[in-house]
């Protein structure tokens, strides 16, 4: 409950027999609370924890003057649909944007026969609730409930009579007041059974003396029976304040016609003894609230949960009802079918991935041959058909006078081809021509696999004319085996005469033997002639050692005697 001079805490235990009071604790004296709500709910938190008072659900007080109180009239609504008929009527009276304002309201019973409702209709501002969240959020607290003081008053005087803590009424449905005051003013709550018709602040002015206090509950009486004359207050009943050992039950008695009855809200709290006489009537709104929340889990009025429209039940709730049997029933069979269907996808997902295991396994136990494959590729691909080749330029060779050119030296080199630049027409790379490459350094072509280099081929000449080694080049470049051909000059060989050395470098290209297609077209020699006679008839003796003449087409070394063609 706040207090002018901090905050007002009662701890209970709630049960069917009401409340069980524990505990009542006060701001410390003299220490101003905080007005900052975070600061203030962190030492709320600080005194709860030296106070050992465990965490529990919040019930809080709401002031007279941080609320505005209507008494607003409204026609007759379905219950459904009230809250939106008595918020409609009660925006009417309200000077405050209606943004900035929450609502709550408490029906009045209408007599039998009216027209019209009535409803207590209270408004709370949203910044002073949303204080209170933050000042509970930083204690560690769940808030509950918000309501008027007024209401918590009202249950405080219903717990005190139940209990025989203040003195009944004459009549006990009779409209009685319950004043409740502090040294900083109070409040005067007009109590008729379960209901709370009138409430008024009592201002700090009329706490100063006891004529200006007896003049302000006079009034209060007259204002609450000009608004009910048919139903009079009966008694008044005092909760007593810190005013500096003054009591003011027995004065207001001897200056009111009706009673007057003093009651201590703290009877049964363990520490009640350790409060002042005086000051125990401060916790009436603490304690009346815990006695309003055991009377009934709703509140009368409460801005956690305020009332708020609900939605009518719909004409066409059993073809909704139907319609929803209907469609769990469908849900219920599709469910079923649809758990058949996964059972047997899931036996396939078992079985491929069993088939997929075995594949795996074949392709792991497949990983040698693949490289020993890939080797095997790797040598083919360095392979060159040397026969071939010399075959080849010798086909070419005889256009040239042997006496002008003759082919001294023949080497062959091997140029190794990336594994990884082979592709599946077979080894060598596929990509892109470097520039100057094979077949005139086509720098954009994807290399095919009769364009790809195998081998470096060197041939070494002694050349008496330059033009017959153009010509000779000339013919080789034509040669589908050979790539690019460069030449270099090594020099003048002794005993060669006039004739230069030469060097020609060839791109060998790797293609298959069968397409080393070329004959050579040769002419046997003719049969040579019979040795002639002597005189004496005897043939002419031959020469012992003819020798070996390649040149000499005359000569067959293969048939030295002409004997056979």
């Amino acid at each position: 409950d706040p207090d002018p001079s901090g905050l007002l805490v009662a701890t209970a235990t709630l049960g069917r027999g009401g409340i069980k009071l524990e505990r009542v604790l006060a701001w410390p004296d003299g220490e101003p609370p905080p007005t900052a709500p975070a600061v203030l709910g962190a030492r709320l938190k600080e005194l709860l924890k030296e106070a050992k008072i465990a965490p529990a659900p919040v019930l809080v007080c709401l002031p007279r003057d941080k609320m505005v109180l209507k008494d607003v009239r409204h026609p007759k609504a379905p219950p459904a649909q009230e809250p939106l008929v008595v918020r409609f009527q009660a925006k009417k009276e309200l000077a405050a944007a209606e943004n900035d304002i929450l609502m709550d309201y408490l029906p009045i019973p209408a007599p039998t026969g009216a027209d019209d409702c009535r409803a207590t209709v209270v408004f709370l501002n949203k910044q002073y609730y949303a204080d209170l969240l933050v000042t509970c959020e930083a204690a560690g607290l769940k808030l509950a409930a918000v309501t008027p003081r007024s209401f918590a008053v009202a249950a405080a005087y219903r717990r005190a009579v139940a209990t025989a803590a203040a003195h009944p009424p004459d009549e006990p449905l009779a409209p009685v007041a319950v004043l409740s005051l502090t040294d900083r003013g109070g409040e005067f709550t007009v109590v008729h059974g379960t209901q709370v018709p009138f409430t008024r602040t009592v201002s700090a002015a009329a706490v100063t003396g006891e004529a200006a206090l007896v003049g302000e509950v006079k009034r209060s009486l007259a204002m609450y029976a000009t608004q009910y004359p048919g139903s009079a207050v009966q008694a008044v009943y005092l909760t007593e304040g810190s005013l500096a050992g003054r009591s003011w039950s027995g004065r207001l008695q001897t200056t009111l016609p009706i009673p007057v009855y003093p009651f201590d809200p703290t009877a049964g709290a363990g520490n009640a003894a350790d409060l002042p006489e005086m000051s125990r009537g401060r916790f009436v709104g603490a304690v009346g609230l815990l006695a309003a929340r055991a009377e009934s889990d709703i509140l009368p009025i409460n801005f956690v949960t305020p009332r708020a429209p609900k939605a009518e039940p719909s004409k066409a709730r059993t073809g909704i009802f139907l319609g929803v049997l209907a469609l769990i029933l469908l849900l219920a069979v599709g469910g079923g079918f649809g758990y058949m269907i996964k059972k047997r996808k899931a036996a396939e997902v078992a079985r491929l991935q069993s088939e997929l295991t075995d594949i795996s396994g074949d392709i792991d136990a497949a990983l040698p041959d693949k490289k020993r494959l890939a080797a095997v590729d790797d040598f083919l691909a360095r392979r060159v058909a040397n026969p071939d080749l010399l075959y080849d330029i010798f086909v070419e060779f005889p256009i040239i006078d042997p006496d002008k050119m003759q082919l001294i030296e023949f080497s062959t080199k091997p140029q190794k081809t990336p594994a990884s630049a082979r592709g599946s027409g077979g080894p060598g790379p596929k990509g892109p021509l470097p520039p100057g490459g094979p077949r005139g350094g086509l720098a954009a072509a994807v290399l095919k696999p009769e364009d790809r280099p195998v081998a470096e081929l060197t041939l070494v000449l002694l050349v008496k004319n330059p033009d017959d080694l153009v010509k000779f080049k000339d013919t080789l470049q034509k040669e589908k085996h050979f790539g690019k051909i460069t030449s270099a000059i090594k020099g003048s060989v002794t005993g060669a005469g006039d004739r230069t050395q030469y060097e020609l470098t060839l791109d060998v290209l790797r293609w298959p033997a069968r397409d080393f297609s070329r004959v050579l077209v040769a002419k046997f020699p003719e049969k040579p002639k019979p040795l002639p006679v002597d005189p004496a008839g005897e043939p002419a003796t031959p020469d012992p050692d003819p020798g070996f003449d390649p040149f000499n087409p005359g000569f067959d070394p293969f048939n030295p005697d002409g004997s056979t063609p």
